[in-house]
C-alpha cells in the first residue's frame, strides 16, 4: 500500500539531505536512515487509517527486513537489538559486502558485528528458566460454523494429558455468537482452554480473549485492545468519503454490523498453574511490540487465537505472519502458539523454529507439541527498540554538523558589474 511506501521516500529524501556518500565514513549512517523510514512509515499508516477505537504506534511492520531474517541464525540478535536493530544489522552486512566488493577491504570488519550479536543472543537464552508445558492448538476449516464440536471433543479426548488448548478466534465452543454459554465442556485432560469470543449483549460488541477451565468456567477475560481499521472500525478518512458522497447508510450499517468496541485498557497476562500466558486475538500476532509487553509483564508463552478465514486474503499475507510469529518467539525468547480458523495454526519454540504446524485444514484438526517456558526477559523485551533511539541520535548529530558547517562558511560576495 502507498501509506507503508512512504516512509522510503522519506528516506531518500534525508539521505540526500545528509550528503551521504558511498565513498566515505558517511555511508555507515545509512542503517539508521532505513530504521527511521520503517519505523515512519509504520507510524504513518497507522496516523492515516486512524478512527473509533483505532490505535497510533508502530504496529504495521509488512515488507520490515528484520522480519525477513527473524527465522535465520541472524534472528538471534533480535533479541539484544529488536525488529528495527535487526533490520539495521541487514543493511550494515549490505553494505559491508558491497563495500568489500570494492575493494573496500577493511569494511568487512564490520560483519563481525551481526556475527557477535547473534552468537551472543543465542548464548545467553539459550537454557530457558520455566517448565515443559504439553500443548495442544486446534485448526478449523474456513466454513466450520457450527457442528463440529463433536468431533472436536472426540478427537480430544484421544490426546494425552495437556497443560494448556488453544481455541481459534470465534470457535463458538463454550460461547456463541451472541457470547452467551453453550454448557459444553472438554476432557479434563485438555487442561486450560484459551479462545477468543464475541461480547454478551451487556458487553456490548467487543473481541474478548477468554481463559476457561476444561468444564467452560471463566477463568479472565481481556477485550482486544488493537483493533483493525476497516475490520472492526471504519477509518475517519473512509468516513468523510461515505458522508461527502452521501453513504451514511452504508458506514451505519458496517459501524453496527461489524464495528468492534476496543478494550479500556492493555491486556494483561494471566497466571494460572505457575505459570504466565500472554494471550491476544487474531491481529495482535501482526505487532511484536505487543507480545514484547506482555513478556515485559511477565508472560512466559505466547498465544494468539486468530479467525482468517473472512479476511479474504493471499499466501503473501500468511508467509509474513509466520515471520513476524517467528519473531515473537525468538526475540523475547519465549514460546508461540496461534489456534486459526481459516488459516495455519503452528507451536513455535523459543527460539522461533516450528514444532508443529498445520496448515489451512478444511475440517477440525489438530497439532500438539511439548515446550519450554522462559522467565528471563531478553534485552528487547525489557528495553524496546532502543537502536531506533541511537539512530535518531545518529541523524540528528549528523544534521547538526551539516548545521554548524554550514553558517561557519563565509558567504562568497558578490559585486554588480559596471555599465
Amino acid at each position: 500500500m502507498s501509506a507503508l511506501a512512504v516512509g522510503f521516500v522519506a528516506a531518500g529524501f534525508v539521505y540526500r539531505k545528509l550528503k551521504i556518500s558511498l565513498s566515505s565514513i558517511t555511508i555507515l549512517l545509512l542503517p539508521a536512515i532505513w530504521i527511521l523510514a520503517e519505523f515512519g512509515r509504520s507510524l504513518f499508516f497507522s496516523v492515516f487509517f486512524i478512527g473509533p477505537g483505532g490505535s497510533v504506534g508502530p504496529y504495521w511492520n509488512f515488507g520490515s527486513l528484520g522480519l525477513v531474517v527473524s527465522s535465520t541464525w541472524l534472528g538471534y540478535a533480535s533479541r539484544l537489538v529488536g525488529l528495527y536493530g535487526l533490520s539495521f544489522l541487514v543493511i550494515l552486512s549490505a553494505l559491508a559486502v558491497f563495500q568489500v566488493l570494492c575493494k573496500k577491504y577493511s569494511y568487512g570488519l564490520l560483519l563481525l558485528i551481526p556475527l557477535t550479536l547473534s552468537i551472543g543472543g543465542y548464548a545467553l537464552y539459550n537454557q530457558p528458566v520455566g517448565k515443559k508445558l504439553q500443548v495442544h492448538a486446534v485448526g478449523l476449516g474456513p466454513d466450520m460454523e457450527q457442528g463440529y464440536e463433536t468431533k472436536l471433543k472426540n478427537q480430544l479426548n484421544s490426546l494425552d494429558n495437556a497443560d494448556l488448548t488453544v481455541l481459534p478466534e470465534y470457535s463458538y465452543y463454550f460461547a456463541d455468537s451472541d457470547g452467551q454459554p453453550t454448557g459444553r465442556s472438554l476432557p479434563s485432560e485438555t487442561g486450560m482452554v484459551i479462545d477468543s469470543r464475541s461480547g454478551t449483549a451487556q458487553q456490548g460488541h467487543r473481541n474478548i480473549t477468554t481463559f476457561y477451565q476444561a468444564n467452560g468456567n471463566i477463568l479472565a477475560e481481556e477485550t482486544k485492545k488493537f483493533l483493525i481499521p476497516g475490520g472492526e472500525y471504519v477509518p475517519y478518512i473512509y468516513q468523510a468519503v461515505l458522508v461527502a458522497s452521501g453513504n451514511t447508510d452504508i458506514l451505519h450499517a458496517v459501524e453496527n454490523d461489524h464495528g468492534v468496541k476496543v478494550g479500556a485498557k492493555k491486556e494483561q497476562p494471566f497466571l494460572y498453574n505457575n505459570v504466565d500466558y500472554g494471550a491476544l486475538a487474531c491481529s495482535g500476532a501482526i505487532a511484536p511490540n505487543l507480545y514484547a509487553g506482555l513478556s515485559a509483564q511477565g508472560a512466559t508463552v505466547l498465544v494468539n487465537s486468530a479467525s482468517l478465514s473472512t479476511m479474504g486474503i493471499s499466501d503473501l499475507y500468511y508467509r509474513q505472519a509466520s515471520q513476524m510469529a517467528s519473531f515473537i518467539a525468538v526475540s523475547n525468547a519465549r514460546p508461540f502458539v496461534q489456534a486459526a480458523r481459516g488459516g495455519p495454526s503452528y507451536i513455535l519454540n523459543k527460539d522461533g523454529r516450528t514444532e508443529q504446524i498445520l496448515k489451512s485444514p478444511k475440517d477440525v484438526a489438530f497439532i500438539t507439541a511439548s515446550v519450554a517456558t522462559n522467565q528471563q526477559k531478553t534485552i528487547y523485551t525489557k528495553y524496546g527498540e532502543f537502536v531506533l533511539a541511537l539512530s535518531v541520535g545518529l541523524v540528528l548529530a549528523r544534521s547538526a554538523k551539516l548545521l554548524l558547517k554550514s553558517n561557519r562558511t563565509p558567504k562568497k560576495l558578490t559585486t554588480k558589474k559596471r555599465t
